[in-house]
């Protein structure tokens, strides 16, 4: 039944209808009965991409990951809260990532994600081995993995205009330097008909003081 349910996406209706066996093999048998909604099914389509119900809905974390309201003046692209994933601010030590599987369904063909990505180890470390890093990664129902966003400080700094926020938003040590809010999209018509898990995740190389956060929202497939 669950099979029915959940990797051929059928309705409760269908799903029964579908059993060979409702019944044990008891003398006196227990029965598998459907009563309700015939109609009812599990929806597999990403949710809580915008954050607005007000946590992690949807999402599993892994080292620093939240949802908040405001960072000093910045504010989520839309509504009421925005996503933050880091490689520190008091919750961790090197890193912070949130993942969410979902169904892609026929016909979807963009996947979007809105970040900004900002920074204590600009200026003084482009170029340096302190690398803090944002990166997207799809991992397919077969377990193949494909990364489809990475940026580290170097590639930042090199391909966007930082915008020096301090002190209006200060962490612990360096001063602080954003991209502004950016929007990565992807052509997942290649992923139709299957299930993927999403995977975003900020990280340290090379040390674990200076801080940088990501803030994440209107996160969608379409």
């Amino acid at each position: 039944l669950f099979e029915e349910l959940i990797v051929n996406h059928e309705n409760a209706g269908d799903a029964f209808d579908a059993l060979e066996e409702r019944c044990d093999s008891h003398d006196e048998p227990a029965c598998l009965e459907l009563s309700g909604n015939r109609d009812t099914y599990f929806d597999v389509s990403l949710i809580n991409g915008d954050f607005e119900s007000g946590d992690l809905k949807g999402w599993i974390k892994d080292g620093d990951g939240r949802v908040i309201t405001q960072l000093g003046f910045l504010s989520p692209t839309q509504g009421s809260y925005m996503g933050i994933i880091s490689t520190g601010l008091g919750m961790t030590l090197n890193m912070g990532s949130i993942k969410q599987s979902f169904f892609i369904e026929e016909g979807m063909t963009k996947l979007t994600v809105k970040w900004n990505f900002i920074s204590e180890e600009f200026e003084e470390y482009v170029g340096s081995i302190f690398q803090d890093y944002f990166t997207i990664i799809l991992i397919s129902e077969s377990g193949s993995s494909n990364t489809l966003f990475y940026k580290s400080i170097d590639n930042i700094a090199g391909e966007y205009a930082l915008i020096d926020v301090s002190p209006q938003i200060v962490f612990d040590q360096g001063d602080v330097y954003m991209t502004g809010w950016q929007t990565f999209t992807f052509d997942i018509s290649g992923y139709a008909g299957e299930g993927v898990t999403i995977i975003l995740k900020s990280g340290d190389i090379g040390d674990s003081i200076y801080d940088t956060a990501i803030l994440l929202d209107e996160i969608s497939v379409e």
